[in-house]
């Protein structure tokens, strides 16, 4: 799929230069396409470039999209996000991907006053206090509420054990918010493990935490950790259900860990090319995509980075003008905004409206289990 991705960025790169810079509206896109978040950079990366594609011009100007890959690295999303607003002079920047690299290229993008949106990262310490940064998904309080409310309401699960990273922002953030949820549900929090950065043999925590018999492992985790965890904990008998965040949303969970998989669940941004009854514009973007990158199917990621992109250029068309501040401005007033995940508004925060779901792996397929609600 890079290879894809990466000829319709080129193809766009080429055709945007050939325009004329000095005629062109730049736009910054900073995402990791190597390192460990690779995988969902290079989905919202191809979100980005369908939207481009439908959407490639704007005030009667073409819009040049100027890539950066940050590498998963929170060095080079300060460096990168610094050319963009210094060097480039973009518009707006889409971008970071998680909620680590977007703290601190979002310190940077507010100081030099640049308009940004990102598209996936949860940690409220995302945008709060800031004038310039937005998310087009929903934060980890409002997550960690909804994915205890379903396994207490939906599942009558009443015993979890939580096991994430120990000093991840996302991890921590969706943990914590998790579990004082569950509690004032009546639920009890039978174990908390935070694990080491890097560590990658989770048996020691996995055992601790079957000697307790749950009925619930929560892993709120990125896919590589939440993987593996997955995989040890089947391949240890543990017969509790499984539940992860969005970040575990990828497209070949299934078909990589086989049997590990069956009845895991995670909570993603509501779209799935499985949902049933889409909206028109969600219906629209899976053909998009399917048409574009033939063999591969979108996720969340993708729809959230095609999403973000589409938030910026309504808010500059309604801005009327290329003006940071104006642009910054046009995005806080969204107001129900056509999109994939249906009407969409900037809420509270900075953060858009958008809602959130269920997916379970059942017989080695995805099996969207419908919106969760309050």
């Amino acid at each position: 799929m890079l290879k894809k991705i990466l000829a319709l960025s080129l193809f766009f790169l080429l055709t945007a230069t050939t325009a004329g810079a000095a005629e062109s509206l730049q736009i910054g896109v900073t995402l990791p396409l190597t390192g460990p978040n690779a995988f969902a950079g290079r989905l919202e990366l191809g979100g980005i470039l369908l939207a481009h594609r439908e959407a490639g011009s704007v005030l009667g100007r073409k819009v040049r999209l100027i890539r950066v890959d940050n590498k998963s690295d929170t060095t080079e999303v300060v460096n990168s996000t610094a050319l963009l607003a210094e060097r480039d002079r973009v518009t707006g920047i889409v971008g970071f991907y998680s909620s680590n690299l977007a703290i601190v290229g979002g310190r940077v993008a507010e100081s030099q006053g640049v308009p940004t949106i990102v598209p996936s990262a949860t940690s409220p310490a995302v945008t709060l206090g800031k004038k310039y940064i937005f998310r087009a998904c929903r934060d980890d309080l409002y997550q960690g509420a909804l994915a205890a409310a379903w396994v207490r309401s939906k599942l009558g699960l009443s015993k979890a054990a939580i096991l994430r990273h120990g000093t991840g922002e996302y991890q921590t953030g969706l943990a914590d918010a998790f579990e004082k949820a569950f509690v004032q549900r009546g639920g009890r929090v039978m174990a908390h493990i935070g694990y080491q950065p890097n560590e990658t043999d989770f048996r020691e925590h996995l055992a601790k935490i079957i000697a307790l018999a749950p009925d619930l492992l929560f892993i709120p985790e990125h896919y590589n950790e939440g993987s593996l965890i997955l995989r040890q904990a089947r391949e240890m008998g543990a017969e509790f259900r499984i539940m992860g965040g969005d970040a575990m949303d990828n497209p070949v969970l299934a078909l990589s860990l086989g049997g590990a998989a069956e009845g895991f669940m995670h909570m993603l941004f509501a779209y799935d090319p499985t949902m049933p009854d889409m909206n028109p514009a969600a219906a629209a973007f899976t053909a998009a995509w399917r048409d574009a990158y033939p063999g591969e199917e979108p996720n969340s990621s993708a729809a959230l980075g095609y999403t973000a992109y589409m938030m910026m250029i309504d808010a500059i068309r309604r801005a009327d003008s290329d003006s940071r501040e104006a642009v910054a401005r046009a995005l806080e007033k969204m107001m129900d905004l056509d999109s994939v995940f249906g009407p969409l508004s900037i809420t509270e925060g900075h953060t858009a409206s958008t809602p959130m779901s269920v997916i379970e792996i059942r017989d080695g397929k995805r099996h969207w289990l419908g919106e969760v609600t309050p």
